[in-house]
């Protein structure tokens, strides 16, 4: 039986990480996150350490975004090609 995992890299594991923390990454990433990370103790740390502080943000008492704000981010994103 062949193994269908993608094989990642450091800078393709960081490029995904927060997909990969949400849970949202395919089966087959998902497996290539989890061999790379058996072998990796920078990714490992990294994770960890991202894991902390994206609770440590969920975590902050949500404040609504000034109209004047949402309005400047709205235009600049219609604007985009």
């Amino acid at each position: 039986m062949r193994d269908h995992s993608e094989t990642l890299t450091c800078e393709r594991m960081r490029e995904g990480l927060t997909e990969y923390l949400e849970g949202a990454l395919p089966p087959t990433r998902r497996q290539g996150f989890h061999d790379h990370l058996a072998s990796c103790d920078a990714c490992r740390r990294l994770l960890e350490e991202t894991g902390i502080a994206l609770q440590r943000l969920a975590a902050l008492p949500s404040e609504p975004m000034p109209p004047e704000m949402k309005k400047s981010l709205l235009d600049a994103f219609r604007a985009r090609p």
